[in-house]
C-alpha cells in the first residue's frame, strides 16, 4: 500500500518539484518577463506567470465548453419548438 501512495504522489516529492521548477524558470525566462531578477525573485515571478497561464487556458477550455453546450441547448430548442409548431 506505501507503494502505491508513493508512486500515486511521486510528482509531489521535493526533487520533482525543484525540477519542475526549473523547466518553469526556464520556459519563462526566454520571454524575457525574467530579466532583472534573480534567485527567489524570479522563481516567484516564474510560478506566478505559470499559474496564472495554466488558469487563462482552463477559463478558455471551460469557455469553449460553455458555448457549445450553449450551441446545443439552442439547436435542441429550436428543433422542439419547430417540431411543436408544425404538429399543432
Amino acid at each position: 500500500m506505501s507503494n502505491l501512495i508513493m508512486e500515486m504522489t511521486q510528482e509531489y516529492s521535493p526533487l520533482n518539484q525543484n525540477q519542475r521548477l526549473g523547466v518553469i524558470m526556464e520556459k519563462w525566462d526566454r520571454t524575457g518577463l525574467l530579466k532583472n531578477l534573480s534567485g527567489h525573485k524570479a522563481q516567484v515571478v516564474a510560478q506566478l506567470l505559470e499559474n496564472q497561464a495554466v488558469e487563462l487556458r482552463n477559463q478558455m477550455i471551460n469557455d469553449k465548453h460553455r458555448q457549445a453546450m450553449l450551441l446545443v441547448i439552442t439547436r435542441l430548442l429550436f428543433l422542439w419548438f419547430a417540431v411543436y409548431s408544425v404538429s399543432y
